[in-house]
């Protein structure tokens, strides 16, 4: 059969990953979701002849959307070969998909649904179905940078056997599943600022050996005319710092250095990251 699958979906999104379009949109770019992805599903006389073969593709499809969607009566309203009173147009809970659906009248089995075309909502639902391809990734690779900003994840400088992740902010948890990360030198670059560092604490918790890239006080006392005013800092404890950056943060924090200080990582020298390497 060659019915559309989660895999096939996920092939689908990263060729919008390497097209730049995702990355377009995290840069504040035009949108273009609501984005109906492209599904092959069962003709009439396959889903006359062959349901049992349907259902099966259909739980494939649910279970790679990773939402639920419930009956009234707590039941999977649309499991497949239920029989049950939906509406045509019916979508699938909101997880990594969206499934629209089509009612058929199955000469055997009955009233049911099958898919009729798969749609993603929002950037999010794309980053995650990408996360899965992400996950399965095997790279010749034993150093990981992750960078906050856009300019410093372009401008990054070609290291061998290394790899360069754009982060965008806070939101780790996802990563925890990308195994393959756990065996990698890490190695986190953000604005030195309260955020910067309370994203580096978040990192630490599923990544515990990450370690922190041009956040010092050196780089930071090195580039005073560049220094910008941080909105609404950190106050918050954050216990996975190592002491020089807890220091360094305490003063941010504190004011010590000055009223909401902060040194955004684009502005620093980029002959400063290359003296590093």
């Amino acid at each position: 059969m060659n019915w559309t699958t989660p895999v096939e979906l996920r092939r689908q999104v990263r060729k919008l990953w390497d097209r730049g379009q995702l990355l377009a949109e995290l840069a504040g770019g035009e949108s273009i979701f609501p984005r109906r992805l492209t599904l092959k599903t069962p003709t009439s006389t396959q889903l006359a002849s062959d349901f049992g073969a349907v259902r099966d593709w259909i739980s494939r499809l649910r279970a790679g959307a990773g939402g639920t969607e419930t009956g009234a009566d707590g039941a999977g309203a649309d499991a497949p070969g239920r029989n049950h009173d939906a509406d045509a147009g019916g979508v699938h809970g909101s997880g990594k998909y969206r499934i629209q659906w089509r009612e058929i009248n199955h000469r055997v089995l009955g009233r049911n649904r099958v898919p009729t075309a798969v749609w993603l909502d929002s950037l999010d639902q794309a980053l995650a179905l990408r996360l899965d391809v992400f996950t399965d990734l095997k790279l010749p690779v034993r150093r990981v940078f992750i960078t906050e900003n856009e300019i410093n994840f372009l401008a990054f400088p070609r290291l061998a056997a290394s790899l360069v992740i754009f982060g965008a902010g806070y939101g780790f948890e996802e990563w925890s599943r990308i195994s393959w990360l756990q065996k990698q030198e890490i190695h986190y670059w953000g604005d030195i600022d309260t955020h910067g560092f309370a994203i580096l604490n978040q990192l630490r918790r599923i990544f515990p050996q990450a370690r922190s890239l041009l956040m010092d006080r050196e780089t930071l006392l090195a580039h005073r005319r560049q220094w910008s005013t941080e909105p609404k800092p950190q106050k918050r404890d954050l216990p996975r710092l190592q002491p020089a950056e807890a220091a360094l943060y305490d003063d941010l924090r504190h004011d010590r250095l000055g009223p909401s200080v902060r040194l955004e990582q684009e502005r620093i020298a980029y002959s400063r990251l290359l003296d590093i390497f």
